[in-house]
């Protein structure tokens, strides 16, 4: 995104969905207010940044905020009343939403829904009475949605909205009074499905909306539920999240037990044992997503305005005095840098600047005017993952003819990316792919990547160091990996904003440090903390798609110690693996346990039973 270039791509993605400017913002801000943030004059504030891109259909889920320490805490209160729900803490939930409630940056709209819901969803959980919760409900959809059937018939609707809307229905079947048809739930279904919505936020919805109908619709419809299962299984698995994921594992599972076909037996096996070891692992960690109808998946990239500032002014050796020249006065900057004044955005991209660090509020790891190159990102990101190098190169390609490579960022993006793809296939020696991404670090930070330093790193600058520490990994320089990776971990903890608000990039850190920490002069009780302490995380980011990997290095550890929990966390690993289509994972962890003595073998002979057609499972 070019900078301040944030109210040109939001009018662009709303002429491309057909929405006027007071459809869009209905229930939100005045149209006026809305055509001075399409026109740059002024900027949005984050929540209703998310909630704006949301009814476009488009993920802020890979933007980066940079923003004040008092919205960043809201959205930090906001997370502990999801734990504590999580924990099935209601009273300190409640209490947490007390609090919110009294918070005077948190007014308005979008805020008061937020409010509304939560009561809604805690009652819900506490098996109050229905009709009690459709009053917070109706008022909580009136607070964004004031013309809710206007706002259906144009599509225009959040994956929150859409939520709010189905968990309203839900609720209605158990009511004595307001009970509302299957035509409705039909309606909205079919709203869901028309809708142009991206695979991210469109997993976070259509389960839901697959669930209820299956549950509801007549015995004829059998082979629509399939279809809608089956698809909504595949938008999990690919998008990687933990919500809804059990329910529609069973649900497949049901139907293909139906058809009485001996292969569609064992595939719902193979489905009933991926439910069991997701389930397991969530109770085992004491988290539930039962009834949690309003859970909020946490993939964001936060930063602290005045963090970012004081630790850049750090790095590059510059004096507040220095700084603040021609851009503020030096009492002010300072005020800044404690978080006691937030600074204007134009004022903080000059800051930045003069350092030599380009920043503005919203940013993303490369300079584009079209949200489509974003979520090009996104699905190379997916398919490196998943080790798909030959689809992966062709959506580089994709990325390269739409980005204008004069940009550095964008060089330093596309090169890192290009990088990667040439190491795993081996088209590239490994000491001249390290000296590749050390010169593309250095073209945005000017130091030298195997050093300390103060730099608050961007997300590409942040995997770059990743890159160069796998490399390090597999060619049996572990030390010079493990710096790195402690090096990030260290970053992560020197910073008020939580790791859960970096899930992806803390835990790749975390787990592969947690990785090197096994095998020979590894430390194993850290390789256990570290491994715990990442699926913890994940499970309450909502986050499934590494897992199954943090299970499979907590084993290993457990192995190692010659501790019997290996086995448990190898099984639920192998199984969670599979299902989030980390099938080149699998398979090594497979072929290790092709290779155990013979009486260590044994323990894993239900899973090698169903080795050859397990392996064949997509």
């Amino acid at each position: 995104m070019k900078k301040n270039e944030l109210g040109g791509l939001l009018r662009r993605l709303r002429k491309e969905a057909g929405f006027s400017q007071g459809l869009l913002c209905s229930g939100l801000c005045s149209v006026s207010r809305y055509a001075r943030i399409e026109r740059e004059e002024l900027e949005p504030d984050f929540f209703l940044l998310d909630r704006l891109m949301g009814r476009l259909g488009k993920s802020v889920e890979r933007l980066e905020y940079v923003m004040p320490l008092s919205v960043y805490r809201i959205y930090e209160r906001r997370q502990d009343i999801q734990e504590a729900i999580l924990h099935g803490k209601l009273d300190e939930a409640e209490n947490l939403l007390d609090l919110y409630e009294k918070e005077k940056s948190a007014e308005g709209s979008l805020h008061r829904q937020y409010i509304l819901q939560e009561r809604a969803q805690l009652a819900w959980i506490r098996e109050k009475d229905p009709d009690e919760i459709l009053k917070l409900l109706d008022q909580a959809i009136g607070e964004t949605m004031p013309s809710e059937e206007e706002m259906k018939k144009e599509r225009c609707f959040s994956a929150e909205e859409g939520k709010l809307l189905l968990f309203r229905w839900e609720v209605s079947r158990k009511s004595r009074i307001a009970n509302r048809d299957f035509e409705e739930l039909k309606q909205l279904l079919r709203c869901i499905c028309e809708q142009k919505t991206n695979r991210m936020d469109r997993s976070k919805i259509f389960p839901y909306a697959v669930l209820l109908y299956g549950e509801h619709a007549p015995e004829e419809k059998n082979s629509t539920v399939r279809s809608l299962a089956e698809e909504a299984l595949e938008l999990l698995r690919d998008e990687g999240k933990l919500l809804y994921m059990p329910e529609v594992l069973e649900l497949c599972g049901k139907l293909l037990r139906k058809s009485g076909v001996p292969k569609e037996e064992l595939r719902a096996q193979l489905l009933d044992r991926m439910r069991q070891s997701l389930l397991e692992t969530e109770q085992e960690y004491g988290i539930s997503f039962e009834k949690y109808r309003l859970f909020d998946h946490v993939i964001r990239h936060f930063y602290i305005d005045a963090e970012m500032i004081r630790k850049t002014r750090n790095a590059v050796g510059m004096t507040q005095e220095k700084l603040s020249e021609d851009i503020c006065a030096q009492e002010t900057l300072a005020r800044v840098e404690t978080g006691r004044q937030t600074p204007q955005s134009r004022k903080l991209q000059q800051m930045m600047e003069k350092m030599g660090r380009g920043c503005g509020r919203v940013n993303m790891a490369m300079v584009t005017e079209q949200y489509e190159t974003i979520e090009l990102k996104q699905e190379l990101s997916k398919y490196i993952h998943q080790e798909k190098h030959e689809n992966a190169k062709k959506v580089l390609e994709k990325i390269k003819t739409r980005l204008d490579m004069n940009s550095p960022v964008n060089q330093q993006y596309v090169q890192a990316e290009q990088v990667n793809i040439d190491y795993v296939e081996k088209t590239a020696d490994w000491n001249e792919c390290l000296e590749r991404l050390r010169l593309l670090y250095q073209m945005t930070v000017k130091s030298d990547p195997e050093e300390e330093c103060e730099f608050v790193l961007s997300t590409e600058e942040f995997r770059i160091l990743s890159q160069m520490a796998l490399i390090y990994f597999d060619n049996q320089q572990k030390d010079k990996s493990i710096f790195i990776y402690r090096r990030q971990v260290k970053q992560f903890s020197m910073t008020c904003v939580r790791p859960v608000f970096h899930i992806l990039d803390w835990g790749v850190s975390k787990n592969n440090l947690a990785l090197c920490m096994t095998g020979e002069n590894g430390d194993l009780e850290e390789a256990i903390s570290l491994s715990i302490e990442s699926i913890k995380i994940d499970i309450k980011a909502g986050l499934g798609a590494s897992l199954g990997r943090s299970l499979i290095t907590l084993g290993d550890a457990w192995e190692q110690k010659r501790d019997e929990r290996y086995v448990h966390c190898f099984k639920n690993g192998i199984f969670l693996l599979k299902l989030y289509k980390m099938d080149y994972l699998c398979h090594d962890v497979m072929s290790h346990i092709q290779l155990m003595e013979p009486s260590h073998r044994e323990q894993f002979d239900d899973i090698l039973r169903l080795d050859e057609q397990f392996l064949q499972f997509a």
